[in-house]
């Protein structure tokens, strides 16, 4: 009975022994795709440099369905799932094109609405690399625009707390009454910015909201839009 405890634990050991070198081979992959994939970010960034130069856009939707297509190819005759390919292809390919445009991707971005600015704003900061998330009134509609663009939704309460930027891309009326509402949720460190068109109303009610929170407020930009959605 002995002998038999002293050879299952002899047994046990020695598989122990191959799992460690199993599990330093996974390591040594790791840190070569996390070699390859910094590597190509270098490459990202000298493309994005030609690409300024030539006065070509950043995303080049036609080019990224190509290699996707290229790559799922691969992948099914290397047997590998298919879409596996493609979530890590589309996440190289969005950091990829930060890396062109320099975005500073640590600055975390909620946009509020749920409409067609709305829409091509979330749209555009997600291409272009940056986190982005969609909020707003109504959570049901939030969450649709978030899954037809391809970001996540918040709740209000939430996206202000996560957000070093929230854009409200809403109108004028109801965007006024909602900076009376969550000015006191702000952090004096966030970015509270908006695309409303007519200013003297919003100029009026951000001006009376610092004179009130004082150094609590936080920065504040109220820009134009100057273009729009087709739609």
């Amino acid at each position: 009975m002995q002998r038999k405890c002293w050879r299952c634990s002899k047994v046990q050991g020695s598989v122990l022994e191959a799992l460690d070198v199993l599990r330093g081979s996974l390591y040594s992959i790791d840190r070569s795709i996390v070699d390859l994939v910094a590597a190509r970010m270098q490459v990202a960034k000298i493309i994005g440099s030609t690409k300024a130069r030539l006065g070509t856009p950043i995303y080049d939707e036609k080019r990224e369905v190509v290699v996707l297509n290229m790559l799922v190819e691969e992948a099914r005759r290397l047997g590998l799932p298919a879409e596996l390919v493609r979530t890590i292809y589309r996440e190289l390919a969005r950091w990829s094109r930060c890396q062109q445009l320099y975005c500073p991707v640590k600055a975390r971005i909620a946009v509020y609405g749920y409409g067609s600015m709305a829409r091509m704003l979330t749209s555009l900061l997600s291409r272009a690399g940056c986190w982005v998330v969609v909020t707003g009134r109504s959570e049901e509609k939030a969450t649709r625009l978030a899954e037809e663009v391809g970001v996540e939704a918040m709740g209000v309460r939430e996206a202000i707390d996560w957000a070093d930027i929230i854009v409200y891309a809403i109108p004028t009326k109801p965007l006024t009454e909602l900076l009376e509402q969550h000015w006191p949720l702000y952090r004096g460190s966030m970015l509270v910015a908006d695309i409303t068109s007519v200013k003297k109303p919003v100029v009026e009610v951000v001006e009376k909201l610092v004179r009130k929170h004082g150094e609590e407020s936080p920065d504040y930009a109220s820009l134009h839009p100057l273009f729009g959605p087709l739609e």
